[in-house]
């Protein structure tokens, strides 16, 4: 197999987001080859992007990206970080099914991915809404962190599911 291409210095926002493409296929295209049963099975989300989370680690370390991680429902725990979007005037509580982030590492590209699931039985308007939030690139997503807000925001790609 080839080997899997993330490399993102000297890229703009249009090449990084086709290279997160790329990966992404990849790595589902890796998943339903092996999970398919799983997923016949009805098993949850959270066992399913988990399932998914393996096979995108492989594809950003295969790439020399080891700064970058990807997370099922991360929290960043105890930094007691509370990530919120701003919907219909208020803070909402968000927590993506998977993202694929720096943890904070690097300041100037941290959120790269974020993806949320939906099997066939579920409500799709919420998860597709934090999608838009999640990738504006204005000050939307903000963290709570001790009474000081910190913007969470920008990812590169958002990613929505349907299975």
């Amino acid at each position: 197999m080839e080997r899997p291409a993330l490399l993102f210095e000297a890229l703009n926002d249009t090449q990084i987001v086709i290279k997160l493409l790329e990966s992404f296929f990849m790595a589902n295209a890796m998943m339903l080859r092996r999970d398919i049963s799983e997923i016949r099975r009805d098993v949850s989300e959270r066992s399913i992007c988990a399932n998914l989370k393996e096979p995108l680690n492989f594809i950003i370390r295969c790439a020399n990206k080891s700064h970058y991680y990807t997370d099922v429902e991360y929290n960043r725990g105890n930094e007691r970080l509370i990530k919120t979007i701003h919907i219909e005037n208020e803070d909402k509580p968000i927590q993506c099914d998977l993202i694929i982030h720096s943890r904070g590492e690097i300041k100037t590209m941290d959120n790269l991915l974020c993806l949320e699931m939906k099997k066939k039985s579920g409500n799709v308007g919420d998860d597709r809404q934090r999608l838009c939030e999640l990738t504006r690139p204005e000050f939307h997503c903000t963290n709570k962190a001790k009474g000081g807000i910190t913007p969470v925001y920008g990812y590169k790609l958002g990613i929505f599911l349907y299975l």
